[in-house]
């Protein structure tokens, strides 16, 4: 199964917010208040010290960051490095997630969180690899969340396979029978059904998908190059006319269904059996 990743989705995991939290908390633990005692010893900051987090979070209204702090602390809070480990990356002590936690931020509240560099710096080096390994669209998801999507996507398509030899796109639907050649590696269809097997998220961004089935004529087709508007309606098109192409196999009948657009988000989501 093709695992190379295209441009959207080589996202930067260093600016997410679970992982500038990471930081954010190895630096609180290795300050010389905590560094010479044992790891037992909870850190404890006033909640407003996670301002500065802010940056990271891309809601507008201070609510909403405060709430999706709220969020990311609550998977670092339940999230474990190894599956079905009883321990978690750390441990908020004093109820800090319950209750109200935006009078609790606006009243600067302190917090009390047990937890170790070793084990996150750890964390995070996991959650970095599982996001290139696996790309998943929400990059402050944790570890273990990841890892069951990922699960989800394998088993869906585990039996289709897809690949390129000598110019030529070849798909065998299922492990142990032939490869169907399915035509050029430069074609709209192949690149498309390469992109659709692709392990990621099942919708898409319209413009990724258009740039992943790209060909050579496209440069001729005016309305691509006219206002956002043209040239989404023309991507939008060629996208359709391709899944239509791909209709027609005969071997792929009842394997590929209809794209469905969702025009105020400029995504598609492919149904492919």
């Amino acid at each position: 199964m093709p695992t190379n990743l295209n441009d959207y989705e080589k996202r930067d995991i260093y600016k997410s917010l679970i992982y500038k939290l990471c930081d954010f908390l190895i630096e609180k633990r290795n300050d010389p208040k905590y560094k010479n005692f044992n790891v037992t010893r909870p850190i404890v900051f006033p909640l407003k010290e996670m301002s500065t987090l802010f940056e990271y979070i891309g809601s507008s209204s201070k609510d909403s960051k405060i709430n999706e702090l709220k969020n990311v602390l609550g998977q670092l809070n339940e999230d474990s490095i190894e599956i079905d480990s009883p321990t978690t990356v750390i441990s908020i002590l004093n109820n800090g997630l319950k209750g109200n936690f935006i009078s609790k931020y606006n009243a600067n509240k302190e917090i009390k969180i047990k937890c170790s560099s070793e084990k996150l710096e750890e964390y995070k080096k996991k959650l970095k690899k599982l996001t290139e390994e696996t790309p998943i669209k929400d990059d402050n998801l944790g570890i273990q969340t990841k890892i069951k999507i990922a699960k989800k996507i394998k088993d869906k398509y585990k039996n289709i396979n897809f690949k390129f030899e000598e110019g030529k796109g070849f798909l065998q639907l299922n492990k142990g029978l032939e490869w169907i050649l399915l035509g050029g590696s430069s074609t709209r269809t192949c690149k498309l059904v390469k992109y659709i097997l692709e392990p990621t998220s099942k919708s898409k961004k319209v413009e990724d998908v258009f740039d992943n089935i790209r060909i050579p004529k496209d440069n001729k087709i005016k309305e691509l190059s006219e206002n956002i508007t043209q040239s989404y309606q023309a991507k939008k098109k060629i996208i359709k006319n391709t899944v239509i192409e791909l209709q027609k196999e005969k071997f792929l009948k009842g394997h590929i269904g209809k794209a469905s657009f969702v025009d105020e988000d400029k995504t598609v989501t492919f149904h492919f059996k």
